[in-house]
């Protein structure tokens, strides 16, 4: 699993969301925590493509020469709380 990808449960909640079961494998890293800008850490384990929560941190990303495989998901909380139907 890359960087992030299961921290507090997010690769649970992105697969619920999208419908699928749980054992299915996410091939990405995941932004790990809130931060302001690209971090390194989400590159530390060479993956594929990284999800980040926002437009602002995906350019980040390419003005560092690195946003070629980035791809701005917003933040999977709020995919839980419509899943849970809390608005």
């Amino acid at each position: 699993m890359y960087a992030g990808a299961n921290y507090y449960g997010i690769k649970k909640i992105l697969l619920q969301y999208a419908g699928l079961p749980s054992w299915f494998p996410l091939p990405v890293a995941v932004q790990h925590g809130w931060q302001p800008k690209s971090t390194g850490y989400e590159y530390s384990s060479n993956p594929p493509e990284i999800w980040v929560w926002s437009r602002r941190i995906q350019e980040d990303y390419k003005k560092k020469g690195n946003g070629n495989f980035v791809r701005a998901i917003g933040s999977p909380l709020n995919y839980l709380l419509i899943n849970l139907g809390i608005d």
